[in-house]
């Protein structure tokens, strides 16, 4: 019965040696082929060094292309050689002054008062109201601008998208042998 009981035993060290050849050692060189494949398609799909890069700060934005830190006027330059993104900038462009007329007369008014105020004289509370007013009515000019420039942003980013990064399709499965793994370019 020992004996018996000790070529059980052995007998199920050699199946499970056996899986472990055949299926772990598999198993394990797909693991890292795949991890491999998952690497090299990243490093392929990584920013394009052209690509525009919003940083969001506590006041504005700040755009980097390349890892160098664009001005206004230089976001404007790169952006005017993309046609739809160009679009995109002249329709935000029409909110610009009805945005700085609102939000300079408010801010007068408000400052004005408040300056009254620091100086020992009285505070007229309607001009206050008016000016909050006015400064409140630009706030939806201003997110119309933000919003037409980070689209820009998003259009020029995106044509550099289509003519950079290649197109593929990874899948991990079963095959008749083991598992699989297909790369479609």
């Amino acid at each position: 019965m020992l004996a018996h009981l000790h070529y059980n035993i052995h007998k199920i060290w050699y199946f499970r040696s056996v899986f472990y050849l055949l299926f772990m050692k598999k198993f394990y060189f797909l693991l890292v082929a795949a991890l491999l494949l998952a690497g090299f398609l990243n490093q392929a799909n990584a920013q394009s060094p052209d690509e525009i890069v919003v940083k969001r700060k506590s006041i504005g934005d700040a755009y980097f292309i390349s890892g160098r830190k664009l001005s206004k006027e230089e976001l404007m330059y790169v952006l005017d050689s993309h046609p739809e993104a160009k679009q995109e900038l002249r329709l935000g462009a029409r909110n610009k002054m009805p945005a700085a007329i609102l939000s300079n007369a408010g801010g007068f008014l408000v400052g004005y008062q408040i300056g009254s105020l620091i100086g020992g004289g009285e505070v007229n509370g309607t001009m206050v109201v008016i000016g909050g007013g006015l400064a409140a009515l630009s706030l939806p000019f201003s997110v119309a601008i933000k919003k037409r420039e980070l689209r820009a942003i998003s259009l020029y980013n995106a044509g550099l998208v289509q003519t950079a990064k290649p197109s593929y399709e990874l899948r991990l499965g079963y095959a008749s042998n083991g598992m699989s793994l297909k790369v479609t370019f």
